[in-house]
């Protein structure tokens, strides 16, 4: 694997394994008890997550599978890039999008960790392959931010993840004070 997609790989992974790992310390009662009044729980955050990783990696697949010329990133990509980063990092809450709105309503951790290593996984042996040319290519098509290289693809989902951890990890600490 290319040093700065393995890096970015070590970063977002690691997030996701420590967010599951904390998960440890709860049941799946607790997990699965919305974090406010009509919220999702922290197992319910945690499979949006992990649900956003695997229709990203769904999605970036399908286009390397295709034979499809990619724009060069430039100084917009590299603003959308910078702009959603910081977004995530804010206290701004978003609405989701519809692909990674739709949760179970109760998911136990082993389920989770299940999901969460498959998905790893596929991101791994995607990167272990990732063309060399392609590294500074919009390969990938968020959303909102709209076309974004593989490293920033990596860096959105580091972003997403620990976005998402700081809000589990608020509300089983004030659950745990109890």
């Amino acid at each position: 694997m290319q040093k700065e997609l393995q890096q970015g790989f070590e970063a977002a992974t690691t997030i996701l394994r420590t967010m599951l790992d904390s998960f440890h310390r709860s049941g799946d009662t607790e997990l699965n008890t919305p974090m406010q009044e009509g919220k999702w729980s922290a197992a319910q955050t945690t499979w949006h997550v992990i649900r956003a990783m695997e229709v990203s990696l769904d999605y970036l697949e399908y286009k390397l599978a295709q034979p499809h010329r990619f724009s060069r990133a430039g100084i917009g990509s590299w603003l959308r890039g910078r702009i959603l980063v910081g977004s995530l990092n804010s206290d701004r809450k978003f609405k989701a999008p519809a692909i990674t709105a739709g949760v179970p309503d109760h998911i136990t951790l082993a389920e989770l960790q299940r999901t969460a290593d498959a998905q790893i996984e596929r991101l791994r042996v995607l990167l272990e392959a990732f063309p060399q040319q392609l590294r500074n290519k919009t390969v990938f098509k968020h959303p909102v931010a709209g076309r974004l290289t593989i490293r920033q693809m990596l860096e959105f989902m580091q972003a997403h993840t620990y976005h998402h951890k700081k809000q589990t990890d608020h509300f089983l600490a004030q659950r745990t004070a109890r």
